[in-house]
């Protein structure tokens, strides 16, 4: 997002394009900033959208979610989270690390953090909650997101 901030569509383009081995910007991507490049509040939105799909889908989901030991891993911490021993013993619900605290209320996770579905409804959530504090969908607002998503 950074270099898309500073150097435009046309020239991400570019460079992607001109990545080895025909890895170039993919299509889920390159559709989402062509939706942010109109740069109307409701075309920001929905490339803000397509991006977040994208990364929960296509990134986080089957690199991370779609891990087996992953699952367990999750499965066994939900279950000590639920019991004084295990709580004792440092297991937690699992939270995202992502909220729009711009004055300290936090926008609660609902829904299975392991479910790609959940985590892009979540991020709308926050992007709701941005727009209804008066934060603008700017570059510079998208930039923010974006570093706090990675």
């Amino acid at each position: 997002m950074r270099f898309y901030e500073k150097h435009g569509l046309d020239e991400i383009t570019r460079c992607g394009d001109a990545r080895p081995n025909g890895r170039g910007i993919p299509g889920g991507v390159r559709s989402a900033l062509q939706q942010i490049s109109r740069g109307t509040p409701e075309s920001i939105r929905s490339g803000a959208d397509q991006i977040a799909q994208y990364e929960q889908f296509e990134i986080v989901q089957a690199r991370i979610y779609d891990d087996p030991e992953v699952v367990e891993t999750f499965e066994r911490n939900q279950w000590w989270a639920k019991r004084p021993l295990g709580r004792m013993m440092g297991a937690q619900k699992p939270e995202i690390v992502l909220s729009a605290e711009c004055d300290g209320d936090k926008v609660p996770f609902r829904g299975d953090i392991s479910a790609a579905d959940d985590r892009v409804a979540y991020y709308g959530t926050l992007m709701d909650a941005f727009e209804s504090r008066g934060v603008a969908w700017q570059g510079q607002t998208m930039t923010r997101i974006a570093r706090l998503i990675h």
